[in-house]
């Protein structure tokens, strides 16, 4: 029901245009870019007033960094990098090695915070520093360190394999699509060929011969 609320109120923001041009929400947390501290105070005014429950707090950057559900994102210059966020109160606990479950699931986890660290690292600096935190989480936690490492290896190895083989599936498929275009316009006796437009879609044209 609150998301049902939030969402009907959002929808009346954006009607009348007050919306902000980047505004992302997750259950509570909310995401927005403003244009400046007093655009920012002005907005949250507004998402508070419409109902004495509401009640939103706000965050400013800190030395260009801002937490968002478990990431971290930092304005580097003119760009935009992310990498994993943890709390201040993070325990980091997790799965003990030595605990009474089937192994398959300690190494599900180990599988999972690596895939995690891939998908909010937008560097290989910050995915690589996440591997050295994680490996400083799960080693106290007795998990071997060749375990470890493996796992971390065949993560990278099975990534860079994926690229190669969607390239390759890519290819293929490319092919197939110029074979086909030829033995069609044989058929019908008219020039066939792709066009990609401007919204990378792929669209036929004919031409008479």
């Amino acid at each position: 029901m609150a998301n049902v609320f939030m969402c009907h109120l959002e929808d009346k923001l954006t009607r009348d245009g007050i919306m902000p041009a980047l505004y992302r929400r997750y259950v509570d947390d909310t995401l927005a870019r403003m244009p400046s501290t007093e655009a920012a105070t002005d907005f949250l005014t507004t998402l508070n007033s419409p109902h004495p429950s509401l009640s939103f707090t706000i965050e400013f950057p800190d030395n260009n960094k801002i937490p968002f559900i478990g990431i971290e994102i930092i304005k580097n210059g003119t760009r935009i990098e992310t990498q994993v966020y943890r709390k201040p109160t993070n325990t980091s606990l997790l799965l003990h090695f030595q605990s009474h479950t089937d192994k398959r699931y300690n190494k599900c986890l180990l599988k999972t915070m690596i895939h995690r660290a891939h998908s909010l690292s937008s560097t290989t600096e910050a995915f690589n520093e996440e591997c050295n935190r994680l490996r400083g989480i799960f080693i106290p936690l007795q998990y071997p360190v060749a375990l470890i490492n493996s796992t971390i290896n065949n993560f990278v190895r099975d990534i860079s394999l994926g690229a190669d083989v969607k390239r390759v599936k890519d290819q293929i498929s490319a092919n197939a699509v110029r074979r086909q275009m030829k033995d069609l316009s044989h058929k019908i006796g008219t020039t066939v060929e792709p066009i990609s437009s401007a919204r990378n879609w792929n669209k036929i044209s004919s031409q008479k011969k």
